[in-house]
């Protein structure tokens, strides 16, 4: 009759509920790379291929290049750019953008901005123009379609340098 009893059939139901409960939280659905770039290229290079799900081109230009495993502004009295090509996140949730910063002898009128632009919309500002961008950035991104991703620099000399690097979007399929 023990096996009958509704305390064991209690204890039997729940330890099966916490079992399970425990197997779906164990393959909860982890965070994907969706793009990413290092900078991994060549000095003077100024075009590239993110790797990640959606692998899609970037390029630069006015002065903005790689060097040393990273874009940087290389010019003066330019407003160079970076900027990705539309990268797929159709069904893509819980999205995050990260990136890192470097500067060097930035002053004056130098300035450093990034914003990112949904299914073709308008473009929306991350980083409004800023003379010294913080080291590290971390945004969350909205659902969509497309996202296309751009950074701008302005210089006024030969020897200011914005570098950015380490950018990375990441979701929950």
């Amino acid at each position: 009759m023990f096996l009958f009893s509704p305390l064991f059939r209690y204890n039997e139901i729940r330890n099966g509920l916490v079992i399970l409960f425990l197997l779906c939280v164990s393959h909860v659905f982890p965070q994907a790379d969706i793009w990413n770039e290092d900078f991994s290229y060549s000095n003077n290079v100024d075009t590239g291929t993110g790797s990640g799900i959606s692998t899609v081109n970037w390029s630069s230009g006015n002065g903005v290049l790689i060097r040393s495993n990273r874009i940087e502004t290389r010019s003066a009295n330019s407003s160079g750019y970076w900027r990705t090509d539309p990268i797929n996140i159709i069904g893509m949730e819980n999205i995050e953008l990260s990136f890192d910063m470097g500067v060097n002898n930035i002053e004056g009128t130098d300035r450093f901005s990034f914003r990112y632009r949904l299914d073709g919309g308008t473009w929306v500002n991350l980083v409004a123009p800023i003379l010294i961008p913080s080291n590290s950035y971390s945004f969350s991104i909205p659902m969509g379609s497309t996202l296309e991703l751009e950074a701008n620099f302005s210089t006024n000399e030969s020897n200011d340098r914005y570098r950015l690097d380490n950018v990375l979007l990441i979701g929950t399929p």
